[in-house]
């Protein structure tokens, strides 16, 4: 019931943004009244794209119009509130003149237009975000954060840990909520691959939602999977979680549609992985360098339509308690619990860093920890912010990144 309120929603938010929009073409010159039967026409139609490519079954027709879709809720979101603006300013106005329509109405398509533009280049653009880390059984300290930009280079050179007499350092990577699918760009990919391969890791660690509730959305996929495989060509493993996303299920506008029960992992996912050398963990443990590894399953949606994960009890009485604990987990949550089993540094990603502006404000109001380094229970806390983007293919107020984490022991 709840998607088809969220739906309702979406289609009144359209309605609003075409009748002003009417209203402000009208007291233009451009204001002719078989135009604007034209252009609401017109907007009707692409406004009931997003509707298609949630309902109709997943083939390539589906995915492009799924791919316009996002593209059409960023510009129409923007403009939206744009509107929303305009519609206070009116009344303050009251007699709006000709001129001045047709001044604001220009500088709601320009601010539109530079929002839209800016954050989808901002999106494709991958930072890589270093930390340092000093573990022991039981206790982690952070010793270096440091986010940089494209110089790969500078990852050895300047930004890594110089170990001291004794010491040693495990450098993995963290790659989390990659959103692999209809508006994915080989090229933001290929650099996620260059900044992995040059910052010469000995792990490679996956945080979950590497595609969009989709394969077929992913074109070309057997491109990236051979490119994502240069990754562990010299022999570095790659270990990975699941994320919510990682299933096959329609969505609208972001929202699942499906029943979390009846919601399963396209075979052909897998078989991606594999040709990715990818080792997928759901709820199994591992030691890695004398550190003690455990990947969750992802809460909400296992990919079995079982939705059933080891619980925290369950999860103590697999691990080795002598080695130190990193639990890695789509979701940043339950740190409650994993205090008590004695996790040292949980890995995880989900929450974007809200993506897009005003989005960010709200999901670091609610988050125990929407992105960074944070002490949560007493728990060293990692969230990446993600490599890719979920939705409109937009960043704005966030940034895309490659976690680069040096364990010191």
């Amino acid at each position: 019931m709840w998607i088809f309120l969220i739906m309702l929603g979406y289609l009144v938010g359209c309605l609003y943004a075409t009748w002003q929009l009417m209203w402000w073409l009208k007291r233009t010159r451009w204001g002719h009244k078989h135009k604007l039967h034209g252009i609401a026409i017109t907007l009707g139609v692409i406004d009931l794209i997003p509707i298609f490519g949630a309902f109709l079954p997943q083939s390539t027709f589906d995915a492009y119009l799924q791919k316009i879709g996002n593209i059409w809720l960023g510009w129409v979101a923007v403009f939206g509130l744009c509107l929303v603006v305009g519609h206070i300013i009116k009344h303050i106005i009251h007699m709006v003149s000709t001129r001045q329509a047709a001044v604001i109405l220009a500088t709601m398509f320009a601010i539109t237009a530079s929002y839209n533009v800016y954050g989808y280049i901002h999106a494709q653009h991958l930072y890589t975000h270093y930390y340092a880390l000093k573990m022991g059984t039981n206790s982690t300290e952070l010793i270096d954060e440091q986010l940089i930009g494209h110089d790969y280079e500078r990852i050895d050179q300047d930004l890594a840990y110089k170990p001291q007499d004794g010491e040693k350092v495990t450098r993995i990577a963290l790659l989390a909520d990659m959103h692999m699918g209809v508006n994915t760009m080989y090229s933001t990919i290929e650099d996620l691959v260059d900044i992995v391969k040059s910052s010469d890791v000995d792990y490679v660690i996956g945080a979950g939602d590497y595609f969009t509730s989709s394969y077929v959305g992913l074109f070309g996929a057997d491109q990236y999977a051979d490119l994502l495989a240069q990754m562990t060509a010299d022999g570095t493993p790659a270990y990975m979680a699941y994320g919510n996303h990682d299933v096959t299920e329609p969505l609208f506008c972001g929202f699942a549609i499906e029943d979390p029960c009846n919601v399963y992992r396209h075979e052909d996912m897998d078989k991606f992985f594999e040709r990715c050398d990818w080792q997928m963990l759901p709820d199994k443990g591992l030691d890695v360098d004398g550190i003690q590894f455990f990947f969750r399953k992802d809460k909400n949606k296992t990919g079995d339509g079982k939705n059933v994960r080891m619980d925290i009890g369950e999860i103590a009485d697999s691990v080795n308690h002598s080695a130190p604990l990193v639990v890695v987990q789509h979701e940043p949550e339950d740190y409650d619990q994993l205090a008590t089993i004695g996790a040292d540094l949980v890995l995880s990603g989900h929450t974007h860093d809200g993506q897009i502006w005003p989005g960010t404000w709200f999901t670091r109001a609610v988050s125990d920890n929407a992105h960074g380094y944070k002490i949560n229970s007493g728990i060293s806390t990692i969230v990446s912010s993600g490599c890719g983007y979920f939705g409109p293919p937009l960043r704005f107020g966030s940034h895309g990144e490659v976690v680069i984490i040096d364990i010191v022991r």
